[in-house]
């Protein structure tokens, strides 16, 4: 519906929108890439200075992609 779209000046301040908008509490995990877009990074750390979130990084495999065993691990 037209009432649920919003308009904003770029993708960064969309995401922001977004994401400040999840009500994180202390001791939550924030599972992200090593390619993580820069300024979603530092939402993250803002959000772990502020909220008390940790935020862990899922290293990549030998070809450089998401290495997804070490995404399972972490969601255990």
């Amino acid at each position: 519906r037209p009432s649920e779209i919003a308009i904003v000046e770029n993708a960064t301040r969309a995401f922001d929108m977004g994401f400040h908008a999840i009500p994180f509490a202390a001791g939550e995990v924030i599972l992200t890439s090593v390619a993580e877009y820069a300024s979603n990074y530092l939402a993250y750390l803002r959000l772990a200075e502020q909220v008390g979130v940790a935020v862990r990084v899922v290293p990549n495999d030998a070809h450089g992609q998401l290495d997804t065993a070490a995404l399972a691990a972490l969601l255990d």
